[in-house]
């Protein structure tokens, strides 16, 4: 079992800080080192407690430090007095303190420096996953990730950094009080490691709790961001008192898990302390009983067992985090591992170039065993503007998402001008084929940033003209601040109408070759619609544009309409064709009077 434990733990350490096991050994010859000058300068101080208890140090306080000391000195001609030792054993706390500090510097900026590395990397991929891998993630699983699990992970990173140097400085503590006293050395490191073996088992509890833990932040923060999403809804249906109520056994899970955690780690931190102290105490009883006491090296040797009980505290108070924060470590490198393998595939090297026709062919596309999408056949010229139709369900939204490359077609092409779609990269396609969606994304920024949206090429007057062409300009600019006044937390300074017309300034701003509309005035009142149809009417011509409607009303401007049933393409043709067929669906549905 235990075997089986560390080697999944050198596994989980070399895949996350495998990159920083050259400045480990650094720091571990750093921490150990100024162990070592502690233990010699507390031997050197031995001679010096002699002489104030009125001894001969040169007689009474014999040891390997000393008579190193002896020998060195003795070579270079100078006597071992008192004002030599002084000066040696300051010099050596000294050097050491220096060294501590270097350590701690140094082990901040790995620690800051693994943290912004993880982050980084994390974000980009997800930013970089394909879109389907992201439409199954959980509201509020990479806030999770990126900010509470790194940063957990990152107390392992640090406390095994300290586990290291406690570890080390222990080593270095004993084998100092070993060459002054190898009985009670011995006896010290034993009681060490058995302290350590007995209190193992809370060590897995803590492990325990705090996987449970992760699973339920994950929980909490999935639904705080659901319900402050949602949080209109949450108010004017009068359901707050519902809703806390129903956060309730959440909070407390969340808060009995810490609780118990919290106690788990309590009770083996107080237990070292009488643990420790019956220990010195029997040493000091059989030493005075039964050994040739000497009260100068006594008191050395028991500030070194104490420094070793000390380091055996941080040892155990290190593993304490290191286990809690394991959970969080495998859950930073799953997320890893996972994003990394949906990573969005970059497509080929061919230009994009539409002069001809956009062709969707024997068009397939399911999941879960469901066929949404049933050998679609589509042909849409350059320049052309058609609307496509159909009840919810049909497909319609999955065949834009086709087009937009978000989604990977299970069968059949999608071609330009010829040319596999495949075949052309990506960020091409994306520059090129431009969509508006029916939920508009506006960040609370400035509306000119929301209309260039990470766009740092497109100037001021690009976005000006993209404005006008969008009929949004005039209402921009009798705002105080014009472009630079804030659009709100998620637009909410501007109505549906005028969202929906930055969002299309947005995508005119682009030049796009095509312009995909998903159903973009479904939620307007009359009057927003119309200055939204009346601007893809001005847009007809100038570029391909692809209208998903829920109203014939808004798409007879149209060349042609495309109207889909059960993922298949049921009818083709002019509204005005359309309306003149017997049976036609377009005509059927403006016989109702209703919306598709």
């Amino acid at each position: 079992m235990i075997p089986k434990i560390v080697q999944k733990l050198w596994s989980l350490l070399r895949e996350l800080y495998g990159s920083y096991r050259t400045r480990m050994l650094g720091l571990t010859f750093l921490g150990g080192f100024s162990s070592v000058l502690e233990g010699l300068g507390i031997s050197v101080l031995i001679p010096l407690l002699v002489f104030f208890v009125g001894g001969d140090a040169g007689d009474q306080a014999s040891n390997f430090a000393v008579d190193f000391l002896k020998g060195v000195f003795g070579w270079l001609g100078v006597a071992l007095s008192f004002k030599v030792l002084l000066s040696i054993a300051v010099a050596l706390f000294l050097l050491k303190a220096l060294m501590l500090f270097w350590f701690g510097y140094v082990r901040a900026k790995i620690v800051a420096e693994y943290r912004m590395s993880v982050r980084s990397e994390l974000y980009q991929d997800f930013l970089n996953a394909d879109f389907s891998y992201l439409q199954r993630q959980r509201v509020g699983y990479l806030d999770t990730i990126l900010m509470r699990e790194v940063k957990q992970s990152s107390r392992l990173f640090e406390n095994l950094i300290g586990f290291i140097l406690s570890l080390t400085s222990m080593v270095a503590y004993a084998t100092v009080s070993m060459f002054l006293s190898p009985y009670i050395t011995i006896l010290a490191v034993i009681f060490g490691g058995i302290f350590l073996i007995v209190f193992r088992p809370l060590m897995v509890r803590i492990r325990i709790y705090s996987r449970s833990l992760i699973a339920a932040g994950k929980e909490v923060s999935h639904m705080l961001a659901e319900i402050l999403y949602g949080i209109k809804s949450v108010k004017a249906a009068g359901a707050e008192r519902a809703v806390f109520d129903a956060a309730q056994p959440i909070f407390k899970t969340f808060e009995r898990l810490e609780f118990k955690k919290q106690i788990a780690k309590h009770v083996s931190k107080v237990s070292l302390e009488p643990f420790s102290m019956f220990f010195v105490l029997g040493v000091f009883a059989v030493s005075y009983l039964y050994l040739d006491f000497n009260i100068t090296t006594f008191v050395a040797i028991m500030y070194l067992i104490h420094q070793v009980f000390m380091q055996v505290d941080k040892i155990q108070s290190a593993l304490h985090v290191v286990t809690e924060s394991m959970p969080s470590a495998y859950a930073v490198r799953d997320a890893l591992r996972e994003v990394k393998a949906h990573q969005l595939q970059p497509g080929g090297s061919a230009p994009f170039r539409f002069e001809k026709r956009l062709a969707l062919a024997g068009l397939e596309f399911g999941y879960k065993g469901t066929e949404i999408v049933r050998g679609v056949d589509l042909t849409i010229q350059k320049g052309e503007a058609v609307g496509i139709i159909g009840p919810s369900g049909a497909g319609k939204t999955t065949i834009v998402d086709l087009i937009l490359r978000l989604q990977q077609q299970k069968g059949g092409t999608i071609t330009l001008d010829g040319v596999p779609s495949s075949d052309i990269a990506i960020k091409e396609w994306r520059r090129n084929v431009v969509y508006v969606p029916q939920d508009v994304f506006l960040m609370n920024a400035s509306i000119a940033d929301n209309i260039r949206f990470f766009d740092a090429t497109i100037t001021d007057e690009e976005i000006a003209d993209a404005s006008k062409r969008a009929h949004i300009y005039e209402k921009i600019m009798s705002l105080p601040g014009g472009f630079a006044s804030s659009a709100g937390e998620r637009g909410t300074s501007f109505s549906g109408g005028e969202r929906q017309r930055i969002a299309v300034a947005r995508a005119l701003v682009r030049k796009p070759s095509i312009l995909i509309l998903d159903e973009a005035t479904s939620a307007l009142d009359a009057h927003a619609e119309d200055i939204i149809k009346d601007t893809l009417k001005e847009l007809k011509g100038s570029l391909t544009l692809i209208v998903i409607a829920h109203k014939p009303s808004t798409i007879d401007y149209v060349d042609r309409v495309v109207a889909i049933r059960d993922g298949k393409v049921v009818e083709s043709g002019s509204p005005a064709e359309l309306m003149k067929k017997e049976g036609s669906y377009l005509r059927q549905i403006y016989e109702k009077g209703s919306e598709m």
